[in-house]
């Protein structure tokens, strides 16, 4: 399969709506729910110094998995859920992260 075809393919009408109905329309998901996170996060490492532990990596995918539920179930749909979600989120796992000693202290066994 050259170039030529592949050209051929998205330019054909009936490929490019197919394609714009059904994946085009939940590609806002990876900007909103992956890639700003992982900014977000990258961004709090560097201004509050967090050390990666496995329980900040696990918070990370939690809240990556939860962003991208709600994108997929379509609460993103107007900026008001966008931005009350996605600051939600974002700020509980943010808590979680910067007071990681705090919370494995209440659930150590001693």
């Amino acid at each position: 399969m050259g170039v030529g075809k592949i050209i051929f393919i998205i330019k054909d009408e009936a490929f490019v709506n197919s394609i714009s109905n059904t994946y085009l329309k939940q590609l806002h998901i990876i900007p909103k729910s992956i890639v700003s996170p992982l900014l977000m996060f990258y961004a709090y490492k560097l201004l509050f110094d967090i050390k990666t532990t496995r329980y900040s990596n696990v918070i990370k995918w939690v809240a990556i998995i939860v962003l991208s539920i709600l994108g997929m179930t379509g609460l993103f749909l107007t900026n008001l859920y966008l931005f009350m979600s996605w600051q939600f989120v974002m700020a509980l796992s943010l808590q979680l992260i910067i007071y990681q000693k705090e919370v494995t202290m209440l659930y150590k066994k001693e």
